[in-house]
């Protein structure tokens, strides 16, 4: 919502009904493509206009991470990744319902974590309290500090929707976002 806000004034948050689970062979990536198109279909089913759906996947080693669900796991997961890369793949699927246009884009971020402390890793999930974040991050707070290097076509995309994309895209179908 934040972050859609930023570029459009007004608009609704429909949550979509769909499952979250990973198909079997199913990489990271693509999840998040098929996750952000699910969720782009199951409200263009119901909503009529411009809907836009989106997911992110955290990925360490070739592996996607979940939402760590509590604190303890948050702070495990951080330690699991401490030093390593992690991949964040937000994807995103715009419908519009009128005319059926369907475009979709998934923006990866490269991001290394720091080397972490047991101590360091719970004073900051203790702060953010990231148990709702794969990658138990929250890189709009605290959670900046976790990692030395970031590399992304769009730094929107970390925080959940790549607007740089996501700008072009609208404009193309018409909605004035500035």
């Amino acid at each position: 919502r934040e972050l859609l806000a930023r570029i459009i004034a007004d608009f609704m948050v429909e949550p979509p009904a769909v499952s979250e689970n990973a198909q079997a062979g199913e990489l990271p990536a693509e999840l998040a493509a098929r996750l952000a198109g699910a969720k782009a279909e199951e409200v263009a089913s119901r909503k009529e206009g411009i809907v836009i759906g989106s997911d992110q996947v955290a990925e360490v080693g070739g592996r996607a991470l979940g939402k760590p669900g509590t604190r303890e796991r948050a702070t495990e997961q951080l330690l699991a990744c401490s030093g390593k890369t992690l991949m964040l793949h937000t994807a995103v699927c715009v419908i519009d319902t009128r005319t059926g246009n369907r475009q979709s884009h998934t923006s990866t971020a490269e991001m290394q974590y720091r080397a972490l402390t047991r101590a360091t890793a719970a004073r900051y999930v203790a702060h953010d309290d990231p148990v709702d974040c794969a990658g138990s991050f929250k890189f709009e707070s605290r959670g900046v500090a976790l990692f030395e290097r970031v590399r992304t076509d769009d730094p929107t995309g970390i925080q959940g929707l790549p607007l740089l994309w996501l700008c072009s895209c609208l404009q193309g179908l018409g909605l004035a976002v500035l």
